[in-house]
């Protein structure tokens, strides 16, 4: 998208107190203590029938393999605190940044390219015989016309709800967290390139690095617009920000799966959890990673067409909630010892030759993007 508005990354990441987003860590969701990281980009190398995955149970098997995520380079790289662009060997990323920056840095940009910005409170919104919204009425009595509208509006739903009759599907049975609580406090360290989930006693916290501020959440779940959906799927002329639309009608997104993943039936262990944070996986929400939960652990990953959520972040998130593979693809037997010795050695040298081209990332942001 930035590249289509022509926003310049450091220019961006200047504007809006922004640093780099290379994983995220999950503290106490397995057990009080406990922490794994899940990060972008890959881990190792696969083949054409199996993931690194399955040649990591063979050498684990053996006695040679490292903890799995000493094979991905942003994990390690997040671990480390480095962080640099690189030409070959590529990291994935994502960033963290300043909400409120970002939104004026977007107005200011839409306005530069021809978008009239209009103010006001809407108190009456005008539909065609057919249903779709064809104009909203603000409190001055300015008529909008419009072809499409994105309802901003959150929990109130001015268009979705009230307008189109879009009601709430509550999914508060499977996430039963509903209350958020978000403040900013001065950062006393240099920034980490991952973000940290913390499982606490009544919900989880998230805490999110920028340059100068240390952006900090507290409350019974930072993640309320997965409570619920909407049972639509292309509403008429109107879009939420809050729905997911591109799928079939009552088919939630595939990510969707990944809190309650980690939510249901594998931790947080040993945290005091609101009443029904272990019932059983919703069956329509059942993701083909998932149905050997209940049992010593996972034989394989699929992915469904357009999933976001990729096999090797199943990996990752399973084994951090201590959800083991029940065995390894066949064809990883034919490699012998001394090739998959090799092939692992590999990996891990793979990883360390691109953690010794990065910089911290303090000095990647101080050269790069540091806030004017």
């Amino acid at each position: 998208m930035h590249r289509l508005l022509k926003i310049d990354e450091a220019e961006f990441l200047s504007r809006v107190q922004g640093t780099f987003k290379l994983a995220i860590q999950f503290e106490n969701w397995r057990a009080v203590g406990h922490d794994y990281i899940h990060s972008f980009g890959f881990t190792g190398q696969g083949c054409w029938a199996a993931g690194f995955h399955a040649f990591w149970l063979k050498a684990r098997a053996l006695g040679f393999a490292e903890d799995y995520g000493r094979y991905a380079p942003e994990l390690m790289a997040a671990k480390a605190g480095r962080f640099g662009l690189l030409q070959q060997d590529a990291l994935s990323y994502a960033y963290h940044i300043d909400a409120t920056a970002y939104a004026g840095l977007l107005r200011e940009q839409a306005e530069k390219d021809g978008v009239t910005r209009i103010e006001g409170r809407i108190v009456d919104v005008h539909q065609t015989e057919a249903g779709n919204i064809s104009e909203v009425v603000l409190e001055s009595g300015k008529v909008v016309k419009g072809d499409l509208f994105i309802d901003c509006s959150g929990f109130v739903s001015l268009l979705l709800d009230k307008a189109l009759g879009t009601e709430f599907e509550d999914w508060t049975h499977w996430l039963p967290c509903d209350r958020a609580i978000a403040v900013q406090t001065a950062s006393v360290g240099d920034p980490i390139p991952y973000t940290r989930s913390i499982a606490r006693e009544s919900g989880w916290q998230w805490r999110i690095p920028l340059q100068t501020l240390s952006h900090r959440a507290a409350g019974k779940t930072l993640e309320s617009q997965l409570c619920w959906a909407r049972p639509g799927g292309w509403l008429p002329r109107a879009t939420g920000i809050d729905q997911y639309s591109p799928y079939p009608a009552r088919r939630p997104p595939a990510d969707a799966d990944v809190p309650l993943c980690r939510h249901h039936g594998v931790g947080p262990s040993g945290v005091q959890s609101p009443d029904g944070l272990r019932v059983s996986l919703r069956p329509r929400l059942h993701h083909p990673a998932l149905p050997c939960h209940g049992t010593n652990g996972f034989r394989v990953v699929f992915e469904a067409e357009k999933d976001i959520f990729r096999e090797n972040s199943w990996v990752q998130v399973m084994l951090g909630q201590g959800v083991e593979p029940q065995n390894y693809h066949p064809i990883v037997d034919m490699m012998d010892e001394r090739e998959l010795r090799q092939f692992m050695r590999f990996q891990q040298q793979r990883v360390d030759h691109v953690l010794s081209q990065l910089p911290t990332h303090q000095e990647f942001i101080d050269g790069y993007c540091p806030v004017a």
